[in-house]
């Protein structure tokens, strides 16, 4: 974690946010949606990603809202305060607002009232803890006010501390209300945790994993190329090329060997690691590189294995919001 002027208890849900993430709130972009949105009793606070990559000292490139308004009210606060709203996605509480040249993804709190794996239908709420809970790592769960309080429901700045990567609540439950959270899972451990992957997260994650056959190509395809850009996408990889996962999400035999050479001698592009990335996948028959269509040996058409108690994995998710980035 950043050093920082500000002692915080770790055990205490709120505290006096440290020095690397009050500085977020010098953002005049910021300041102007504050202003806009925290009226009539509603709250706005930073959430997720932007104070996590903060309080490693990674740079923060987007910042995401979490507000009690509903999505109706921020759109027309922030059109009669002269911001440009976009409906993102309103079924789930989204509105991207553009100030001065940058998108904050405004989200009003919420709760999921049914999900299957790839979608949820929520439902708008007033309750920041309730909101925490039902996102996916205890890291991604961080909400910071305009007067820099750090609110911590579920022990998140403990694990920024210790570098662990884990599930809020029960790891399977996070998992089967999106499937995708497997590959996160092993994604965000290799770029901000430190050992070992947390073993209750490993172990849900080998259980559901027959629900990565509900997502689209470009899904996988997607948290793949991040997860092997990541700073310990060898160890990671490796590790679950060992737990028997990453065979079946690649069009053929996993080489963690070849990823290893590749992190060896491949500089870092400054757009991003992603042609790294790239040369580390296999090659198919037309020497093209590529990830399997769906999950092997989950491939549509195939019968997957059925869920504990005779019950199917969910299929479909389309239209969740997206996640903590």
């Amino acid at each position: 974690m950043s050093s920082s002027k500000n002692s915080i208890n770790l055990f205490e849900t709120c505290s006096e946010a440290p020095e690397a993430a009050t500085a977020l709130l010098q953002n005049q972009a910021l300041v102007q949606i504050f202003a806009a949105l925290d009226k009539d009793g509603d709250e706005t606070r930073i959430v997720g990603g932007a104070l996590r990559n903060a309080l490693f000292g990674r740079p923060v490139h987007e910042i995401d809202l979490a507000t009690t308004a509903a999505p109706e009210t921020v759109m027309a606060r922030a059109k009669a305060a002269g911001l440009r709203c976009i409906p993102t996605g309103l079924a789930h509480g989204t509105v991207t607002l553009l100030v001065e040249g940058e998108t904050f993804e405004t989200t009003s709190l919420r709760e999921d009232v049914e999900t299957d794996g790839r979608r949820a239908k929520v439902r708008f709420g007033r309750d920041f803890e309730t909101d925490a809970l039902r996102r996916d790592f205890t890291m991604n769960a961080l909400f910071m006010t305009r007067d820099g309080r750090l609110f911590d429901y579920v022990g998140g700045l403990k694990d920024i501390a210790a570098r662990k990567v884990r599930f809020i609540g029960e790891p399977a439950r996070r998992i089967c209300e999106d499937y995708l959270r497997i590959l996160r899972f092993f994604r965000f451990s290799a770029e901000f945790g430190e050992g070992p992957l947390d073993p209750a997260g490993l172990a849900a994650a080998l259980r559901e994993r027959e629900g990565l056959a509900s997502l689209s190509r470009e899904r996988v395809r997607a948290e793949i190329l991040k997860l092997f850009c990541a700073r310990r996408a060898v160890e990671v990889s490796e590790e679950i090329c060992r737990a028997g996962l990453l065979g079946p999400l690649l069009a053929s035999a996993p080489n963690p060997a070849r990823l290893r050479r590749v992190a060896a001698i491949a500089p870092e592009p400054a757009a991003g690691p992603a042609p790294a990335a790239r040369r580390a996948l296999p090659r198919s028959a037309g020497g093209r590189r590529t990830l399997a269509r769906a999950p092997a040996p989950f491939q549509r058409g195939v019968q997957a294995p059925r869920a504990r108690g005779g019950r199917p994995h969910g299929a479909a998710r389309a239209g969740r919001s997206s996640e903590t980035r």
